[in-house]
């Protein structure tokens, strides 16, 4: 699957110069055709909202979140506050629950755990791989287990592999404690050139030790 870029509803131009204004969620990447559109307004059935950290809605399902994320259960769960008797402070749409990702985070995250809305491992993450390593940290706060099953198979699916770094994928896969992935992945980096200088942003930030186990691969392989 190929990254998906979705053409706004209608142009929009800004109020005070004119100029048509850049919708962002054109660029998000999703794993389901028509990509944020599926969220940005109340649907059949939709009765709560999420409010990304840069202030994008998404109108979801609460059956859907509570079967698949525990933390989501436990909070929908929680006694909600009473409507107020008074006409002027009651609303139709239910208050947002914000949330610390960002919607390209959330929109992934979302298009995993909904029904038939395709496989997290054929999304074209491009050059944007640490957006992968961004939802399984949110599908492991949320405790989403078929999201981190889907970031699992990311991680391991051939295809993947002969697309993407094996070395990125095995930084990702240690860093989300994936260590059977991590294992597997890392007999696929023998073949690649630790001292590539376009790996160096990457083995900075990566854990130490993930790496000294690559070179350690590197030693024992040598001596057989």
């Amino acid at each position: 699957m190929s990254l998906m870029i979705f053409p706004s509803e209608s142009p929009k131009l800004d109020s005070e110069s004119g100029e048509e204004e850049v919708d962002f969620t054109e660029r998000f990447i999703s794993v389901a055709n028509g990509g944020y559109s599926k969220y940005k307004h109340a649907g059949q059935g939709s009765d709560l909202v999420l409010k990304s950290s840069d202030n994008f809605v998404f109108h979801v399902h609460t059956p859907i979140l509570m079967m698949s994320s525990s933390v989501f259960k436990d909070m929908i769960d929680m006694p909600s506050p009473q409507p107020s008797e008074n006409p002027k402070l009651s609303t139709t749409e239910p208050e947002p629950v914000e949330l610390s990702e960002p919607a390209e985070v959330l929109l992934i995250l979302l298009d995993t755990i909904y029904p038939g809305r395709g496989l997290l491992q054929d999304v074209d993450f491009g050059d944007r791989l640490s957006l992968l390593e961004a939802v399984g940290v949110a599908a492991k706060k949320y405790d989403m287990w078929s999201a981190l099953e889907g970031v699992r198979a990311f991680l391991i699916c051939s295809s993947n592999i002969a697309k993407y770094s094996p070395i990125h994928l095995y930084v990702i896969a240690y860093e989300m404690q994936f260590y059977s992935e991590a294992k597997s992945l890392s007999t696929k980096t023998l073949e690649c050139n630790l001292l590539d200088p376009k790996l160096e942003n990457l083995l900075v930030k990566a854990n130490a030790l993930a790496i000294f186990k690559l070179f350690q691969l590197r030693h024992r392989r040598k001596c057989l």
